[in-house]
């Protein structure tokens, strides 16, 4: 494998590391709306007032 064909491997790791970085960013971010959510209508489960 040339110079190039490193090159083109580690960008193509790179952006998938990157994608899978932000859909995890976006799964936390729903749960912690849905979570803050509960918290604002006082029934998150596993809590007691």
């Amino acid at each position: 494998m040339d110079s190039l064909g490193y090159l083109i491997a580690a960008l193509a790791v790179t952006i998938v590391g990157i994608l899978v970085y932000v859909y995890y960013l976006g799964q936390r971010t729903r749960e912690l709306r849905r979570d803050l959510a509960a918290l604002e209508r006082g029934d998150l489960p596993g809590r007691r007032r």
